[in-house]
């Protein structure tokens, strides 16, 4: 295991699908397909990404009426429907990571849309957390893309009726 300060994983594909529809799958949609093993906590209810400036994206471990528990994953710094999405956070290694910059870029392609993603971090970081991170990063897109795609996700909130919307 090699000691470092910072990683960069980066991810390029395309989906199916216009780039709105995979803009809205991405933001409003997130708790549909993504789920277990990439939580904070098993136990999590929900997954919120609020698509504006300053938006939070968090994971949601209860709900008990005017006390949300859970972890904040990421604030938007910025945002520019459907084609781009920027967030600062921890994205899960709140005891490890000092800062961390996830981009998405989506550009219209006549099969579809192309997606460009890149996760960097700065921190207590090692080989074996960037591998882990790039393994993860690649399964939950394509995660993304099987839901826009197929119409098909098992996330960590599973509401048919939300389905038809993307």
């Amino acid at each position: 295991m090699t000691a470092k300060t910072s990683m960069r994983v980066q991810v390029d594909l395309t989906i199916k699908g216009e780039p709105e529809r995979v803009f809205t799958a991405l933001t409003t949609g997130a708790a549909i397909w993504w789920g277990a093993p990439y939580l904070e906590r098993k136990e999590a209810t929900d997954l919120v990404l609020e698509p504006k400036i300053g938006g939070r994206f968090y994971e949601r471990w209860a709900h008990l009426s005017s006390e949300p528990i859970g972890a904040l994953l990421g604030s938007v710094v910025a945002i520019d429907p459907p084609n781009l999405l920027r967030m600062h956070g921890s994205f899960g290694m709140t005891e490890r990571a000092v800062l961390g910059v996830v981009s998405i870029e989506l550009t219209p392609i006549s099969s579809g849309t192309q997606v460009k993603f890149s996760h960097q971090a700065t921190g207590d970081l090692d080989d074996e957390l960037e591998v882990h991170y790039a393994h993860g990063w690649h399964d939950l897109l394509g995660r993304l893309k099987f839901f826009v795609e197929e119409g098909e996700a098992e996330g960590v909130r599973f509401d048919p009726s939300l389905h038809s919307h993307y």
